[in-house]
């Protein structure tokens, strides 16, 4: 069992309308990736025993590749061993950077290298 989030992990995310799968690979230097189910990066911090939070921007494309804005993507995870679960919001905007929504978002997510 591992006391950090380090490494990659599956993740379960639940949002308002759907659950979807994603891959989290979260560095021991502090970066936060998501390299499935999306594609972004930011930065993962502890904040206790056994908690961390991590933000992540996702940038947003079209079916024909042209940007259409970006998600920034907020969470609190408790981290028990080789899982976690997590909570926060997302918050969508479009390409001129203003604020469309924001939806709460969940994660329950296994350690998976």
């Amino acid at each position: 069992m591992r006391n950090t989030p380090a490494g990659t992990w599956t993740a379960q995310v639940a949002r308002p309308r759907e659950t979807t799968l994603s891959t989290l690979r979260f560095t021991a230097g502090g970066r936060a990736l998501l390299v499935s189910g999306g594609v972004g990066g930011g930065t993962w911090h502890s904040t206790g025993p056994g908690t961390f939070t991590y933000r992540i921007a996702e940038p947003l494309f079209d079916s024909e590749g042209a940007y259409r804005g970006w998600v920034d993507i907020e969470q609190n995870a408790e981290q028990n061993g080789d899982s976690f679960t997590s909570a926060g919001s997302s918050r969508v905007h479009d390409a001129g950077d203003t604020l469309l929504y924001e939806a709460r978002v969940g994660a329950v997510a296994r350690r998976s290298g």
